[in-house]
């Protein structure tokens, strides 16, 4: 077959794949029954994706595709703190218009089997959170974001926004504070308050 003929296969095992582990669970789902619903052989499941593990991580990398294309579309034409609150929110937006998604992704240890790189070096993960650390830079520079190790800071902001999303989602009985706000006060812990002389 040719490479945009492979590529389209791998794409609709990927998309059936995704569906089946969003309503029936990705522990409830055999590489077996993915070759029935496909209407293929299991060894040729298998001639594309190496293991269970290594078709999850492909599912995941749709989700962050789409993810890190909204963040870089909320940040266009902003710089620092307006980029930071920008992306933030785009990246928290997405999972809560995504519940199933994020439990995808989260409730599923990634698990390395015959030496298949983990999900969160292979997707590049740290490089693809780059813009956010650069815009908690650029915000320092300008005097907008609070003192400290930008990459600290930026790691406590995404476990904040997991945080949120994993209570909204998993304990939606709790009255939570509308989710907007819980995202705006975990930006605002960052913003650096002016002094009484800046202000002067």
């Amino acid at each position: 077959m040719s490479d945009s003929a492979v590529a389209d296969v791998r794409q609709q095992i990927i998309d059936r794949a995704k569906t089946l582990f969003q309503t029936e669970g990705y522990g409830a789902v055999s590489m077996r029954r993915l070759a029935a619903e496909t209407n293929r052989g299991v060894a040729t499941i298998y001639e594309y994706f190496p293991s269970k593990a290594d078709l999850l991580r492909h599912v995941w990398a749709d989700f962050f595709d789409e993810i890190f294309s909204q963040i870089s579309d909320a940040s266009q034409g902003k710089i620092g703190l307006a980029a930071l609150k920008a992306m933030a929110t785009a990246y928290a937006e997405y999972w809560f218009e995504h519940p199933d998604r994020f439990r995808m992704v989260f409730f599923n240890e990634d698990r390395s089997e015959q030496g298949e790189p983990l999900f969160v070096h292979r997707f590049s993960m740290e490089s693809r959170l780059h813009p956010l650390l650069t815009a908690i830079e650029e915000g320092q520079a300008a005097g907008e974001i609070i003192p400290g190790d930008p990459v600290t800071l930026l790691q406590v902001l995404v476990g904040f926004v997991h945080g949120a999303a994993l209570n909204l989602i998993t304990i939606s009985e709790f009255e939570w504070v509308e989710r907007d706000q819980l995202i705006s006060t975990a930006l605002r812990l960052l913003e650096r308050q002016a002094s009484t002389s800046d202000r002067l």
